[in-house]
């Protein structure tokens, strides 16, 4: 009995050590595992842009038809544009160019930077084109920048509503506003639109035309009624209407009130002046270019003569 008990602990023993040993090899083995290291992503990503490029019909035509500029930014070159947004959104911190080459040439950078101990470069053959066979050697080469060589990031100096990215031209003026529609995707604040008052500027001259005055009835008789034009501007003015040099009525410009009733306790027996007055409330510098139109009013045994 007791030689069977001992054959179990060395089995129970034999299971733990083995168990030990396979959970050390398992670390072991994990720690040894890696993801792949940076320059095989950017190897990776350079076959990956040049395999774009070379299924591309249109890059694919410009490699072959216009090798000498492709890749020079300083000609625009189309190669060089498209690895150049690719980089800066997938590799930021690295420099880079490229080259077109013949098959069997060496083929470097352009303009080679300062000694880098890191340089990745890929390369693929650009076969044809449908109109043209002329196979050429498209090379990308990749290098890390030094903190000096990186261009800061275009951030604006403060991200608030006040910062405009894009905004619309003004609108025409409306009751004396102007409005504008401003977008700010850059620092994600909403759209907003800005209101102003309008830039207008002071009219020659503050015009009151059509003035008339006239009673009910045939032949007229009381009460009096009185009916102009106002000018025709954006430019903030008023209008007063005055029986015998009293005014009974004032209205701003923009209510556009062309016409009143005279009360019939300001019109007895006799000639009344009737004055219709338009004025500027904007500045001093219009103030005298405003009008006065003037009518005269007889009342004579109940019957109304007018003059205007």
């Amino acid at each position: 009995m007791k030689k069977a008990k001992k054959g179990w602990l060395k089995i129970f023993e034999a299971s733990i050590s083995i168990t030990l040993i396979m959970g050390f090899i398992v670390l072991v083995y994990a720690q040894n595992i890696q993801r792949p290291s940076q320059s095989e992503s950017l190897l990776r990503w350079e076959e990956s842009v040049l395999d774009e490029v070379k299924s591309d019909p249109v890059l694919r035509d410009a490699v072959i038809n216009t090798p000498d500029i492709v890749c020079d930014p300083e000609q625009g070159g189309g190669i060089y544009d498209y690895v150049r947004d690719k980089i800066i959104k997938n590799f930021p911190g690295f420099g880079f160019s490229c080259r077109v080459c013949d098959i069997d040439e060496a083929c470097g950078p352009i303009d080679p930077p300062d000694y880098r101990p890191e340089i990745y470069s890929e390369e693929r053959i650009i076969s044809s084109t449908l109109t043209k066979f002329a196979p050429k050697k498209l090379k990308i080469f990749v290098w890390p920048l030094e903190p000096e060589e990186q261009e800061p990031e275009d951030v604006p100096d403060a991200c608030s509503p006040n910062y405009l990215e894009d905004c619309d031209d003004w609108s025409a003026c409306v009751n004396g506003k102007e409005t504008r529609l401003c977008r700010d995707s850059a620092c994600n604040e909403p759209a907003r639109t800005d209101t102003r008052d309008c830039e207008v500027a002071p009219p020659e001259e503050l015009v009151i035309t059509d003035l008339g005055c006239k009673g009910s009835g045939s032949p007229q008789q009381l009460p009096i009624v009185c009916n102009w034009v106002n000018p025709t501007t954006t430019f903030k003015y008023s209008v007063s209407f005055a029986v015998d040099g009293t005014v009974l009525q004032t209205w701003p410009g923009n209510e556009n009130v062309a016409s009143y009733s005279i009360p019939q306790g300001n019109t007895g027996e006799g000639s009344h002046s009737i004055n219709v007055k338009v004025s500027d409330v904007e500045g001093a510098e219009v103030t005298d270019k405003g009008q006065t139109k003037t009518c005269t009013v007889t009342l004579m045994a109940g019957q109304l003569y007018t003059s205007c």
